[in-house]
């Protein structure tokens, strides 16, 4: 998912700070991050990982950050790729089954050493194919967003509404400021 946010120049590090807070609250984590600000501008770059069973709420609470100037929601689907991981690790402990039964069987050394040889190489197998579902796995239990805050004098304050158009004496007050 992505998500652009509008905020004012001198609320960016608040945003930016509640960004970390309702990715830590959801049970996700930050990858990367990225803030510039200053009185008159700045912004920032934002990757979230977010438990995929939390996304929705996530993207929810975060959007009440700023205005939401873009917002687009993805999804790939990466079910060869968690058969193919478990393939490759089913396929690799059979052969290892296999061989510790050669191995077993074995009466010279050079019969034993070459069993030996290729039981390294089945378990190097073994790591990369556990590894790769590991990742997998990562992949589908967790949710990539990439968060966009941008500086906008015209954006409302940190949880309010898209401006209605409505003006308020704390609005004079402000923009005096």
């Amino acid at each position: 998912a992505s998500l652009t946010l509008a905020a004012r120049p001198r609320d960016i590090d608040a945003v930016s700070r509640d960004i970390q807070t309702v990715t830590s609250q959801q049970g996700g984590f930050v990858v990367s991050s990225t803030v510039n600000s200053s009185r008159n501008g700045g912004g920032g770059q934002f990757e979230l990982r977010i438990p995929a069973r939390n996304l929705d709420e996530a993207m929810t609470a975060l959007s009440r950050l700023g205005a939401v100037r873009e917002r687009a929601d993805r999804s790939h689907d990466i079910t060869a790729e968690t058969v193919s991981a478990r393939s490759r690790l089913r396929d690799a402990k059979t052969e290892r089954k296999s061989l510790l039964t050669q191995l077993a069987a074995a009466v010279t050394l050079q019969e034993t050493a070459s069993i030996r040889a290729r039981l390294n190489l089945v378990s190097r197998e073994i790591e990369r194919a556990r590894a790769s579902l590991r990742r997998v796995n990562n992949r589908a239990a967790f949710s990539t967003v990439a968060v966009s805050l941008v500086a906008d004098r015209s954006a409302g304050a940190p949880g309010t509404e898209e401006d209605d158009g409505s003006w308020t004496p704390g609005d004079a007050a402000r923009d005096a400021l």
